[in-house]
């Protein structure tokens, strides 16, 4: 049975992955419970494992991020018995004054013998280590693929994933969206590029439902307060095309970017060839056009431009590297997209930084 004190054992940086935002801890339970019951029959029970199942099911925390072995213990704890159990810790008690003295005085044979002790169990943990790593490396690839394929989610968590996706938030869909990005670059990935499409196009789908909605809505519709399935404040007040590119992952310069350079370019792809998240106001979703047109390019190339061009005319910070970084991604979308594809419509419609 939840209640209000069914968190009070956390501390308020633990209490965000249960409850952040708009996501209750009753929906978080809600949206993961069919997730472990799925997991549990296939006999994934150990906190760690369910940790990894929900981090490979693109399942995140309330406050979108990853599952740790900890957590999950605590989320089975809120599941099962309603509220969060800690151990009280265990202090040593404190020697009393004579004995800890007498220990104190140790000679320095006393000293010697200790440390070769912990010198003998050093070597040992390093033998042991060693030799995992060459029983590792001597595995046969055979051994390896049959484990990588003991991983691999079946189509049910596939249709089990692709239903939930009309309940879940837009930070949420984009979250899943980018992982399958990442996924993709990985050549090591445990996922087969079947499913990986096969979720980002329903994910796709899923924009289009909700972009359809907002578009189907009477012109004369009186304006409403209610936000919807997102969840924060992600669009620029003077220009929210910018936050349709923040939103889905992308960022450049020095700080904090996307990582690698790859994954940027793969974001600026997916905004190309699939629909864009419909978070933006319905006057400017028109705006971007159909995936894979000629407006939708010029449209995120527009973006990228003006983005450059006003780091520019800026004096008083170095924007050297996010303009190296936008002008790369540019050059990179006129080389796979333009030049090929709609450069004889109009040499001079692209923009430049």
């Amino acid at each position: 049975m939840i209640n209000g004190d069914s968190l009070s054992a956390l501390s308020e940086r633990e209490r965000r992955h249960f409850e952040f935002g708009q996501m209750t801890l009753s929906r978080l339970l809600e949206q993961v419970r069919p997730i472990i019951n799925a997991a549990a029959k296939s006999n994934i029970r150990k906190p760690a494992e369910v940790a990894t199942f929900l981090n490979r099911s693109s399942i995140r925390t309330a406050c979108g991020e990853t599952w740790t072995q900890s957590l999950v213990k605590d989320l089975l704890s809120l599941m099962y018995e309603g509220a969060i159990r800690r151990q009280p810790i265990r202090t040593k008690p404190k020697l009393p004054p004579k004995i800890r003295s007498e220990a104190e005085q140790l000679t320095g044979k006393d000293l010697a013998r200790i440390q070769g002790r912990l010198k003998k169990k050093a070597n040992k943990r390093l033998d042991a280590i060693q030799l995992a790593n060459s029983r590792a490396t001597s595995l046969s690839p055979t051994l390896v693929e049959s484990k990588k394929k003991a991983l691999v989610l079946s189509p049910a968590d596939l249709k089990k994933n692709i239903a939930m996706l009309p309940s879940e938030t837009a930070e949420a869909l984009q979250n899943r969206w980018l992982n399958c990005l990442r996924n993709h670059l990985k050549p090591e990935s445990e996922f087969p590029r079947a499913y990986l499409n096969a979720l980002m196009e329903a994910i796709n789908l899923e924009w289009k439902r909700r972009k359809l909605g907002i578009i189907s809505l009477n012109g004369d519709e009186w304006p409403t307060t209610h936000v919807g399935l997102t969840t924060s404040s992600i669009l620029s007040a003077d220009w929210p095309e910018e936050g349709i590119l923040s939103f889905v992952g992308y960022r450049v310069g020095k700080t904090n970017p996307t990582r690698p350079k790859e994954l940027r370019k793969l974001i600026l792809e997916g905004i190309f060839l699939g629909e864009i998240p419909p978070i933006l106001p319905r006057n400017l979703l028109s705006d971007w056009g159909e995936p894979g047109t000629k407006m939708r390019l010029l449209k995120i190339a527009n973006v990228l431009a003006a983005l450059t061009r006003n780091a520019k005319r800026k004096r008083q910070a170095d924007m050297s590297i996010a303009i190296g970084h936008w002008e790369d991604d540019l050059e990179h979308l006129r080389r796979k997209f333009w030049l090929p594809n709609f450069s004889a419509w109009g040499a001079s419609d692209w923009p430049s930084g």
